[in-house]
């Protein structure tokens, strides 16, 4: 019997095979022209319990053609089963730009957990197409995990149109600005950057460390010198981090880093204490400085790492 070519054979056996049949007949579709009767019937299998034809829905899924797959797959966003619910997410995301209009159409009238989750799946995806709709919730909605999922999202998106309201975000709570600092310096506009080097000087070190974080990333000149102004009055963690951030823009713009003890001590003490990421930053800026002291220190971690090394060898 030619079953594969049989739409009321698969249909059959969709609905009453066993679990090894029906994974049979979802793969033999995986790139056939499937009409929405029979997609929708598939997806519906979720419902089924069993791991090996949740998972070849969810290649079916990804792969097919049908447009309409992601709207019979975003319903189970609101299942209470975990599995499932985990299922339709990861799938959503792999799927990408096709699932975004299913997305954005059923975020209207969900509770915040669905809205949260959704909104995390959109920031995953990265197309920017919904930002109008991430940036209306955000505007509306008061619980504090949808507004961190938008604020994030919306970082993820590149949508700098939403700056004015992340500003009204930062402003809220500081609880948000850590985060609203992150989707800034993933945005990157002038505008953004404006802002963290204002609110700078009146933050708590968590959120210092954030703007440093994020100025390295969408830094310009005035940036290097604004943080370069800051070594006297930085230490420990927050320090690090800023040597790391010197780094990275000397990198982008070819920016020279001043020969002063200064800055010589603030390099030493990232070697000395600073996390490995930062360590390298610091290894790559002190080449420039050499003395005994400076030999010394990198003598001291010569052998923690590969890269490292590399850099230290010549000292």
């Amino acid at each position: 019997m030619d079953w594969e070519n049989n739409f009321t054979e698969k249909l059959n056996i969709l609905r009453t095979g066993d679990a090894t049949a029906k994974i049979e007949v979802i793969d033999s579709l995986l790139y056939e022209d499937v009409q929405d009767g029979l997609a929708k019937e598939i997806v519906s299998l979720v419902d089924f319990e069993d791991r090996g034809v949740a998972n070849s829905i969810s290649m079916f899924s990804i792969f097919n053609s049908n447009t309409n797959i992601a709207g019979f797959l975003v319903p189970f966003i609101s299942s209470t089963d975990i599995f499932k619910r985990n299922l339709a997410g990861d799938t959503l995301i792999k799927m990408g730009s096709k699932a975004v209009p299913a997305i954005t159409a059923f975020l209207d009238d969900k509770n915040d957990d669905d809205i949260k989750f959704l909104v995390d799946v959109l920031g995953m995806i990265g197309d920017p197409a919904p930002s109008a709709k991430i940036l209306e919730i955000l505007k509306v909605n008061k619980n504090a995990n949808v507004i961190l999922a938008c604020v994030e999202a919306l970082g993820n998106l590149r949508c700098e149109d939403s700056i004015p309201q992340l500003i009204s975000v930062y402003d809220l709570d500081p609880f948000y600005r850590p985060t609203v600092i992150e989707a800034m310096g993933k945005i990157g506009s002038k505008e953004a950057l404006d802002f963290m080097v204002l609110m700078y000087d009146k933050e708590d070190e968590i959120t210092k460390f954030s703007i440093i974080e994020a100025l390295g990333v969408i830094g310009d000149e005035g940036t290097f010198f604004f943080l370069l102004s800051e070594l006297g009055n930085t230490s420990g963690p927050l320090l690090h981090s800023l040597i790391g951030s010197m780094f990275e823009l000397k990198q982008r713009y070819d920016f020279d880093i001043p020969f002063d003890e200064r800055m010589k001590n603030a390099i030493l003490r990232t070697i000395a204490e600073g996390e490995q990421k930062y360590k390298t930053a610091a290894v790559h800026l002190i080449t420039v400085f050499d003395d005994k002291e400076t030999v010394q220190t990198c003598l001291r971690i010569f052998g923690e790492d590969p890269e490292l090394d590399e850099t230290i060898k010549p000292k």
